[in-house]
């Protein structure tokens, strides 16, 4: 844009310096061409043209005065905009920064909670139940172990009686052979009398070994009611036992769950020192922001009373002046916005921490914070409707153009938007339905331990959050052994007959037995018979927030928990939550050329078995063998245990670690 036009009746050294200012201003984009980096030059241009121009804008001629008050206001308007560069990145800074001191509190609330939830257990109604139970069955064995002494005693009656019988019995038998006895060398009739004699002995004897007969068949009738009782009795006292097992499991989770929240409030008390410490560096940095932000409004003020003075004192110029003092206007409604945004952050932060009574802030600072947000964003419509208008006066001024009427469209849109949105702080968390999170972690918890059990360990792995570029690789190693192993067991049964730790545990080669127990971890054995094990539908879940709760998801360790939170949608086990998990997730770490060759070892047995290169069973446990040796010298020797399974951090994560989501 050539501003000479209206100096035509000033002194040619006027005319020269604005012709000169208006190159220097055209180089450097200021006339709306992409300008080139902040850099020293660029700032001393600027400065330049406002050193010289200033006299000139100030002068008596009409014409040089507007022409160089706009090329002044143009000057400003471009240091303005280094200045709110530096200002934008410092905002991102520290918006950044306020992020993270957010983070850090809700860690706290979380960790307080948490210590909160294991210090409220209280086993007292479970305990009197099962008090309740054990005496009840007590009693209950107590009546069966009586009626069984009843039982055997009238079965032992009976037998008595049945003794006693066949002793009357045996009595008989030895009058009769007395009898008959006495039969030798008498007379045929006193023989046939002996005889008939001892007949009726005889058939005395017969009754009463009937008798003891029908004693016995009644004694064993009764005498299984007394194994019948006794197996009654037998039951109750085991269910007594577990019964008191189980009121053991209480007291230990009782007493585990008031250590762990002993370590959760120590946890959440040195988080919430870290969240104090942290707010106060914010606060103390906010000064430097704010120096850096009002040097560019500073700057955008001045470019706006250059180029109002532009508009007033040349009327030719009027409506380009309009154009740029608005332009200034709404680079300045750009900077209070980023301002408004940030301090709005910082409102919310200190509002939150404000009724949490932490990191020092006082319901009267959080109010003041809110307060500065608030005048920012009038500041920032301010800006934007005067920078509305001067386009409208421009627009009326002849300076119509489609460019023109689309940044009034934008204009319009961007002060309608910043209008509608709330410079309110967030209010504090409400009252959530604990049962309809407990169902979406159980529904997570179900659907990942399907996957386990199908052996989809890739599927239950998108159930673990894994943060760091470390970990996820971890995670992905693990899955990787997890499926290759299952691959190889697969071509094991389909080849060999006989699945791969089948194939080693009945191996004669003393060399391959040892190879079961470590490669165990690696076909994801474990993590299936857990799920087995593992009933999802009553497992215990600890809802702590609308984001976070605690499953205790391993049937082998109750009192274990796996730390879970929502994750843009979608429930996932926080990988390393616990000291337990984190030291499993370093040895898992040590273990990667390991776990890494073991499973390329995989990979090409099983590729092998399904060519047909390995013909039986003992050209497999040749190769597997060189496979595994290989694996173990490249991670340096040592036949260490893999940290495959559950014990690193990929193995109960990738293979489902029973968390909602899981793992």
């Amino acid at each position: 844009m050539a501003l000479s036009i209206g100096a035509c009746d000033d002194s040619d050294s006027a005319q020269v310096a604005i012709e000169k200012a208006t190159v220097t201003l055209n180089g450097l984009g200021a006339s709306g061409s992409m300008p080139i980096g902040n850099t020293p030059d660029r700032k001393s241009k600027y400065q330049g043209v406002i050193a010289a121009l200033t006299p000139i804008a100030g002068g008596e001629s009409s014409g040089s005065a507007a022409a160089a008050s706009i090329l002044v206001s143009r000057g400003h308007s471009g240091l303005g905009e280094m200045s709110a560069q530096e200002a934008a990145g410092a905002e991102g800074r520290w918006v950044a920064e306020a992020a993270q001191v957010a983070s850090l509190f809700d860690r706290a609330l979380s960790q307080r909670a948490t210590a909160d939830a294991l210090a409220s257990f209280d086993p007292t109604p479970q305990l009197a139940e099962i008090d309740d139970q054990v005496r009840q069955r007590e009693a209950e064995a107590g009546r069966a172990l009586a009626e069984k002494q009843k039982q055997l005693e009238l079965v032992n009656g009976i037998r008595a009686k049945a003794d006693q019988a066949r002793a009357q019995a045996q009595a008989e038998r030895r009058k009769e052979a007395e009898i008959r006895a006495r039969a030798q060398g008498v007379s045929q009739t006193a023989k046939a009398q002996i005889i008939e004699e001892a007949t009726e002995v005889k058939r005395r004897g017969d009754a009463f070994e009937k008798q003891a007969a029908d004693f016995d068949a009644d004694a064993a009738k009764q005498a299984p009611e007394v194994d019948s009782l006794q197996l009654v009795a037998d039951k109750l006292k085991s269910q007594v036992d577990l019964l008191r097992e189980a009121r053991q499991s209480h007291v230990q989770r009782a007493e585990a769950s008031r250590a762990q929240a002993g370590i959760a409030a120590t946890e959440a008390n040195e988080t919430f020192e870290k969240v104090n410490q942290s707010f106060a560096a914010l606060t103390s940095g906010r000064a430097a922001v704010e120096e850096i932000s009002d040097s560019a409004a500073k700057a955008y003020q001045q470019a706006i009373g250059a180029a109002k003075k532009a508009g007033n004192s040349g009327k030719d110029l009027r409506s380009s002046a309009s154009i740029i003092e608005g332009s200034a206007q709404q680079a300045l409604g750009d900077l209070l916005v980023s301002r408004y945004r940030s301090l709005k952050a910082y409102a919310v932060l200190a509002g939150n921490l404000a009724r949490a009574g932490k990191g020092g802030v006082t319901a009267d600072s959080a109010k003041a914070a809110q307060d500065a947000a608030g005048a920012a964003k009038t500041a920032a419509q301010d800006a934007y409707k005067a920078a509305f208008e001067l386009f409208e006066r421009g627009k009326s001024g002849g300076a119509a153009s489609k460019e023109l009427n689309d940044r009034l469209d934008k204009l319009a849109d961007r002060l309608k938007a910043l209008s509608a949105e709330s410079d309110k702080p967030a209010a504090a968390p409400a009252d959530f339905d604990k049962a309809a999170v407990e169902k979406e972690v159980r529904d997570t918890l179900c659907m990942v331990n399907e996957k386990v059990r199908n052996r989809d360990f890739a599927g239950a792995a998108e159930f673990v959050d894994a943060r760091s570029a470390d970990d996820k690789e971890i995670v992905e190693l693990m899955t990787s052994a997890l499926s290759s192993g299952q691959a190889l067991s697969t071509a094991c049964k389909d080849k060999l007959g006989k699945d791969l730790l089948t194939l080693l545990d009945e191996s004669e080669n003393p060399q391959i037995k040892p190879l079961g127990k470590m490669l165990d971890s690696f076909v994801g054995s474990k993590e299936i018979e857990k799920a087995n094990k593992l009933d999802c539908k009553t497992a215990r879940i600890e809802v702590v927030s609308p984001t976070q709760a605690r499953v205790f998801d391993d049937p082998e360790k109750p009192e274990k928990t796996t730390v879970v939170n929502k994750v843009e949608g979608k429930w996932m086990s926080e990988l390393g939550a616990t000291p337990e998990e984190k030291a499993n997730l370093q040895q898992a770490k040590a273990m990667k050329p390991l776990v890494k060759g073991v499973t390329d070892g995989f990979k090409r047995l099983a590729d092998g078995l399904n060519a047909g290169k390995i013909a039986d069973a003992a050209a497999f446990e040749q190769e597997i063998t060189k496979e595994m040796m290989m694996a173990m010298m490249r991670a340096g020797g040592g036949g260490r245990k893999p940290a495959g399974g559950g014990n690193g951090g990929g193995g109960d994560g990738g293979g489902g670690g029973g968390g909602g989501g899981g793992g």
